[in-house]
């Protein structure tokens, strides 16, 4: 896997911010001009936990491990203390919203169809996951929430309600993967339930079978 640290000027919060990236790159058991075919890869967005980074993922759980094994991209936007609101002054939840899908785009080698398109989070980035899928139907093929906090809990319930009442209903609005409420700081919980819903999105894994 290729690991790309990625510093830009956010326009929106006119600053410099950051996102970790994970590209599949040749290895053993893919070639460069194998890779080169493909075009773009299916890309999961992942958000961090309050007072957290993008790097949190790469430290505390085997997400190189399951982009390789999926041939996905994983792009992990920092999101300063997990503020997943525009609040304060600050316009994060804009930022993140109008901004850092539109720069992995043009970046990277990510697709932009809402069939390869997924978002995920645990802690804060869960309720963060969930609220831009629900706001933003269309974008997003599914929502994956690990262990959601929010400080407004009936905010949060109010979001997960939303995907519950319009299940099989509205087509736009992602599908919902839940993973059982568990202490954020459980890395151990985190990266099997990470791993978990690598393995439950439609992604091309093995694309040409070598192993």
């Amino acid at each position: 896997m290729a690991w790309i640290q990625c510093n830009y000027h956010s326009d929106i919060l006119g600053k410099t911010m950051g996102m970790e990236v994970i590209i599949p790159e040749p290895d053993i058991f893919y070639k460069r001009e194998e890779l080169l075919k493909v075009g773009t890869f299916p890309v999961v967005y992942l958000l961090h936990g309050r007072n957290g980074t993008g790097i949190d993922w790469i430290r505390n759980t085997s997400v190189e491990r399951y982009a390789m094994e999926n041939q996905t991209a994983v792009v992990m936007p920092s999101v300063d203390n997990g503020c997943y609101e525009n609040m304060g002054g600050s316009a994060y939840w804009t930022y993140l919203t109008e901004e850092v899908k539109a720069k992995a785009e043009v970046y990277f080698p990510v697709s932009k169809r809402r069939e390869e398109c997924f978002v995920a989070g645990a802690g804060e980035g869960a309720y963060g996951a969930l609220k831009w899928g629900a706001e933003f139907p269309g974008r997003f093929h599914t929502a994956g929430c690990i262990s959601p906090v929010w400080e407004d809990e009936q905010k949060l319930r109010e979001c997960q309600r939303k995907y519950r009442e319009h299940e099989g209903q509205d087509r736009k609005l992602p599908e919902l993967l839940e993973y059982a409420e568990a202490p954020q700081e459980d890395g151990e919980y985190c990266d099997r339930s990470l791993g978990e819903l690598f393995r439950a999105l439609p992604l091309p894994r093995n694309l040409y079978k070598n192993w």
